[in-house]
């Protein structure tokens, strides 16, 4: 009687923990919402309501997520994916949070990547990643996405952050369920985490992490049949008219697009939201351009700036 009261009390403690951390998942996002300062402009109001329920809705879904794929098979629905633009909608889901903390968010090499896999488990997978890396970022840090070919038709994603970092000793059980990330940040359910683990290996692939405190942390997961393609330029190609509705216009954004890097999509993300906010967003230059930013192909991305410089 002992023994079994024992472990009826630790399962009601796990609960009352576990109903606890979901609470104050949701609590925040719900919080942010319902306290937006009336000063606020439009567009500031929409994107923490945008970001809130984004946070939200991926909460729930991990958590439905991870107890259904862990009791029966996870079916896949494969189809040819382009991860730079999976990536792209990740940064788009959280560039407020991103913003709130000045963490520049940045992709190294100049390719596609392009794999076969389920589209929205894998975009979720980024995002997890993606959202754990700028949780965890201390503020005006870095973010950075690698991408490397480790074998035959296999590629090696790493998500690296200079953050806070993870004792070898969490390091063990960090894709357990209901385990937290980092000791510097309050209780949250871990199952980000988890359902990465899951989504990765049921495509074949392999999820790991490396971390040191107060240095930063890497998690990186492989996904098989994988292909890089170089990008080319398409700003010289013959065959490519480019459009200028309101060339001066665009020209004011000049200067600030010639103060970014190709890879720093975050800053980039800011300029072409304020270019769609002036209704120039369906120009095909801008198309081209934020095209060469989403493939971070810098002679593009140079080209297509001295285009409008000479237009």
């Amino acid at each position: 009687l002992h023994v079994t009261n024992d472990k009826l009390q630790k399962l009601s403690n796990f609960k009352e923990d576990m109903t606890d951390m979901m609470v104050h998942d949701l609590k925040n996002p719900i919080s942010a919402i319902i306290s937006l300062p009336e000063e606020m402009s439009q567009h500031e109001q929409r994107q923490i309501t945008d970001y809130s329920a984004y946070a939200m809705l991926n909460l729930v879904m991990n958590i439905l997520d991870v107890q259904k794929y862990q009791d029966s098979n996870l079916k896949l629905h494969k189809l040819e994916q382009n991860i730079m633009e999976l990536w792209q909608n990740a940064i788009s889901q959280l560039k407020y949070l991103a913003e709130q903390k000045n963490i520049e968010i940045q992709y190294e090499p100049n390719i596609e990547i392009h794999t076969i896999a389920d589209k929205e488990l894998i975009a979720r997978v980024l995002v997890n990643v993606l959202s754990n890396a700028l949780k965890y970022t201390r503020n005006n840090g870095k973010v950075t996405l690698h991408a490397e070919e480790t074998k035959q038709n296999y590629l090696k994603i790493t998500i690296e952050d200079n953050g806070y970092g993870i004792s070898e000793e969490h390091l063990q059980s960090i894709f357990t369920k209901y385990q937290q990330v980092g000791e510097k940040m309050s209780n949250s359910t871990g199952l980000g985490l988890t359902f990465c683990k899951i989504a990765i290996e049921a495509h074949g692939g392999e999820i790991g992490i490396e971390s040191e405190l107060n240095i930063g942390t890497k998690l990186w997961f492989t996904l098989p049949n994988t292909q890089l393609i170089s990008t080319k330029s398409k700003a010289t190609d013959e065959n490519t008219i480019l459009v200028f509705d309101n060339v001066n216009e665009l020209k004011v954004f000049l200067p600030l697009f010639k103060e970014t890097e190709v890879y720093q999509i975050s800053d980039q993300e800011r300029i072409f939201e304020t270019i769609k906010t002036n209704g120039q967003g369906n120009e095909s230059w801008v198309k081209a351009l934020h095209n060469s930013v989403i493939n971070c192909n810098e002679k593009q991305y140079k080209e297509l700036l001295d285009v409008l410089e000479k237009a």
